[in-house]
Parts: C-alpha cells; structure tokens; sequence
C-alpha cells in the first residue's frame, strides 16, 4: 500500500481513484464494510481504492482539553488499511487553517482538481469543512456538480445500536474485552517498537517487553494473558497494564509490560522493550540499560489482549512477586491453549 502525507501537489497519478474518507480510528466492522464496497468498486472500474484519512484527530487540534486517545495509532492504522487490501492512503495533516477550509473548497481544490475522484464513500456521520458544515447531503450535491459519484454507507448494527468509535474506547476503558473484540473484528491489541529497556524483568527470571502509552487507550490495570505478534510470528504472553507500584510507587506514567512465552533471541532470553509508535522514545532514561540482538531493534511488537487474570497491585517482598508471576504464567497458559 503506498503511503502519501499531505494533500499537496503529488507525482502519483491514478487512473480511476475511488476514495474513503474518514478518520477511521479503530478500524472497526462499521469502517471495514465500508472499505470493502470500496475496493469491490475499485476493481469493478479497474481504479484504485484509496482512503483519505487525517492525522491529528480533529478533536485533539480543536478542543485539546478533551481526553480522546486513540484506539489504533496511526501506524497501526496504516497496517490494517493495508491488511484489508486498499491501494494508496493519503494522511492529511488536521490543524487550525485546514479547519477553516469551506466545504466546498475541499471538494474542489483537494479531491477533484489535485487527486480527479471518480467515486467518494463515506459514512453515516461524515462531516467536513468549516464548523463540521458539510454533511453527506451537500457531499451528494457536489459530486452531481462536479461529475463523480457520491457512495453513503449506512452504519453496521451492533448489540444496542451502530458500532462506533466511541462505544469501542467506552467498552476498552470498562475492560469489557469480548465485546470490544466482537465490535473491532480483531483482539484489543496495542502496535510498539523494540526498543532498549532496562533489566528488571530479567532478573526475577522474567523478561519483560515494555510498551510506554501515551495516547492509545489501554484496559483497565491488572494483569492479562496476551498474543504477541513479532517478525511474523506468534507467541503466547502475560502482560501487565498500569504502573508497576512494586518498583515505582509515585510513578503515574501508564504502560504495558509483557512477558512472552517459549521465546529466546540467540544467547539472550526475552528481553525486550516495546515502545508505543506514538510516543517518540520517552521511556525511563534512570532504567539500566544493555545490549540485545541488534536484529531486534525498530522491529514491530503487536499485543493483543485476550482475557484479565487479576488487577494490578503492590507485592511486600520479590519472593512473594516471582511466586504470583508464576500463577499469572500458569493461569495465562491455560487461557491462551484453549
């Protein structure tokens, strides 16, 4: 899939763009039967399926003291557009002056003059332009004025209404896990890096992959049995979400740390540290710090969580931590083999 930032001039021509837009946060059911009568059009017209999507999220430049995370970061997104089989994506930049822009202007200048659309899907609640004005009707209205076809599809149902963004970072944030799952068509899952970390995990004979979070949204604090997906394979886990107050009591920086199963890296064991794409590197720089395959390093983790085992809490003494984690190993092993 190839990847275009900006809406700016661009040397890539297509022969018949057909083209999604949205932010798509979550790439959820409602959005993937979307970008499917997408790609079924672009083959019947032997074009190109296309998704303009926009990064930041609008709410984050035009109201930044509203808590919205992300349920995908942007790289994840990208991956599962590519997973589903679009051809191009463009990422428009989202700020102030791009939120001033008329409807009609962004119609005209954008997706007619510069990208020549053919055909235009969008979802049920599709707003765009100044003051979110432009809304599926007017979208319908121009594409008559300006010769492309206009597609409004209608939103999936679900258990008590339509899927939603909004619904799926509510049942996130509540640990309702299966029905996230069931609403998102995949696990709840976070997308990092493998990056250097430091060695605690190692030394209770537990090495751990750390993933700081910064804006995707996480489950609830505890500890879970996870799938990790790395350099195409897939390993069976533990993961602890939250604070670590064992070892970092004032700490309020959220993060996941996850132990993999069965897994070892030339002479070293699984000692890995994840972090989250959307955070650029801001991890403990006090942690002790070492070397590990060099192959590892920049490569993709993906940790998908599949069931709670327990909430996260403080542990008097490291014998009594080791004693649990083996539990917590035991109980995710019988999980994960079902």
């Amino acid at each position: 899939m190839k990847v275009i930032y900006g809406l700016g001039p661009t040397k890539l021509k297509f022969s018949y763009p057909v083209i999604a837009i949205g932010i798509f946060d979550g790439v959820h059911k409602g959005h993937q039967e979307l970008i499917k009568k997408l790609i079924v059009c672009a083959k019947k017209r032997h074009g190109q399926a296309i998704v303009l999507t926009f990064h930041p999220h609008p709410v984050h430049v035009l109201h930044p003291e509203i808590y919205l995370p992300f349920i995908t970061s942007l790289p994840y997104r990208l991956k599962l557009l590519e997973e589903l089989g679009v051809d191009a994506c463009i990422v428009a930049k989202f700020d102030k002056k791009f939120s001033r822009i008329q409807p009609e202007t962004f119609i005209k200048e954008y997706l007619v003059n510069r990208i020549k659309v053919k055909e235009v899907f969008v979802g049920d609640d599709f707003r765009f332009g100044v003051g979110r004005s432009g809304d599926r009707d007017y979208f319908k209205q121009m594409a008559d004025e300006y010769g492309f076809i206009f597609h409004g599809v209608n939103p999936i149902k679900a258990h008590q209404g339509k899927v939603s963004s909004t619904d799926i970072r509510k049942l996130i944030e509540e640990g309702n896990l299966p029905r996230a799952s069931k609403y998102l068509g995949r696990p709840v899952a976070i997308l990092g890096k493998v990056l250097k970390g430091d060695r605690r995990g190692t030394r209770l004979g537990f090495p751990t992959a750390n993933i700081y979070n910064s804006d995707e949204i996480l489950p609830p604090r505890g500890v879970y049995a996870v799938r990790v997906k790395l350099a195409g394979k897939s390993y069976k886990g533990m993961a602890n979400v939250g604070f670590c107050p064992s070892f970092h009591p004032s700490s309020r920086q959220m993060h996941v740390e996850v132990h993999l199963f069965h897994f070892s890296v030339g002479k070293y064991k699984a000692f890995l540290t994840a972090e989250n794409s959307t955070q650029q590197r801001r991890y403990d720089e006090r942690s002790e710090e070492f070397s590990c395959n060099k192959d590892l390093y920049g490569q993709e983790i993906l940790v998908q969580f599949i069931q709670k085992i327990r909430d996260e809490r403080i542990f008097s003494s490291l014998p009594e931590l080791v004693e649990q984690l083996k539990k917590d190993q035991r109980m995710s092993q019988k999980i994960l083999n079902k």
